[in-house]
């Protein structure tokens, strides 16, 4: 994977270009994600929802989803990638009252469809915001930041126009064309997963849910995703926590119980080891971000990109 950009203005802009059998691991981050595809096809798993998408189509990502993108029969493929942190934007936004991101995106919905498909009038504008923020970002002027701040609000209204029309009764599990390599057993274990982790889960459970043996389930898990079956149960129970620590004033121990753990140093375990923190700092790293002019340097506070590689620390 190749991915051309710069961290400024307090979000990531780039171009993701992958070619050959590349397989993206699963991961989830604080920041909101916005995928347009250029060119190629691919699949996009996120939270407990398969897509297929071809250039012209847009994904968009809330924060702390699980999500993992696949070429499509090792065919190569190009995305337009922007991840911003809703309160960095905040300091952007063009009125006090008036968020840059529009509530039909934002919308806590199980039903809610990532995907949308772009017609040829609203591809030309979207394009032309993306190439108009990609110019920015190497112009180093006074204006930049008013500039960029307009195209990401307009940017944003646009996307969300095509979601707001979105069919969100979308079948969490799509068709998958002749020559796809995801393993349809792999798929419906994730969507389980994901849809069951505040429960009690075993990989031989989840292997008869999805009709399968266990061996084979946990074998071919990890040659698809690049994680075992409880790695992954872990990753979506914590991508959970980290939502509920940040926007709710829930205690650690009620926060556990409603992520799948009925022993709370179970919990603290896991999230130490996939965060490097305990739950209790992480909380106060994140309400302890001080939000100032600068849009720059330190400012980024809780705006990081955590990647779960396999056997790999935590990426900060």
């Amino acid at each position: 994977m190749n991915q051309l950009g710069i961290d400024k203005y307090g979000f990531r802009f780039f171009v993701n270009r992958n070619e050959g059998d590349w397989k993206m691991p699963v991961e989830f981050h604080s920041e909101y994600e916005l995928f347009y595809a250029l060119t190629g096809r691919g699949f996009y798993f996120v939270a407990n929802r398969y897509y297929s998408f071809e250039a012209g189509d847009l994904l968009f990502i809330r924060s702390d989803e699980l999500h993992k993108c696949q070429s499509f029969n090792g065919e190569p493929f190009a995305a337009f990638v922007i991840l911003f942190d809703e309160k960095i934007l905040e300091l952007m936004r063009p009125c006090e009252n008036e968020s840059l991101i529009p509530p039909a995106l934002t919308v806590q919905s199980s039903g809610f469809c990532h995907h949308a498909r772009t017609l040829p009038e609203s591809r030309r504008r979207i394009v032309g915001y993306l190439e108009r923020l990609r110019d920015e970002y190497s112009m180093e002027d006074s204006h930049s930041v008013e500039i960029v701040s307009c195209l990401m609000h307009a940017l944003l209204i646009e996307v969300a126009r095509l979601f707001a029309v979105q069919d969100s009764g979308a079948s969490d599990v799509i068709e998958l064309p002749r020559g796809a390599k995801f393993r349809r057993a792999v798929m419906s274990a994730m969507s389980y997963i994901n849809a069951n982790y505040t429960d009690a889960l075993t990989l031989g459970g989840i292997a008869a849910q999805v009709f399968v043996n266990p061996s084979y389930l946990s074998r071919e898990f990890k040659k698809e995703t690049g994680y075992s079956v409880n790695r992954f149960i872990m990753m979506r129970r914590i991508s959970a926590a980290r939502s509920l620590l940040r926007d709710s004033d829930r205690p650690v121990t009620e926060i556990a119980s409603l992520c799948g753990y009925n022993n709370v140093t179970n919990f603290h375990w896991a999230f130490k080891k996939l965060m490097d923190m305990s739950p209790n700092t992480y909380r106060r790293q994140f309400r302890h971000i001080t939000y100032g002019t600068s849009l720059e340097g330190d400012l980024l506070g809780e705006a990081r990109h955590y990647v779960l590689e396999p056997q790999a620390p935590v990426i900060k």
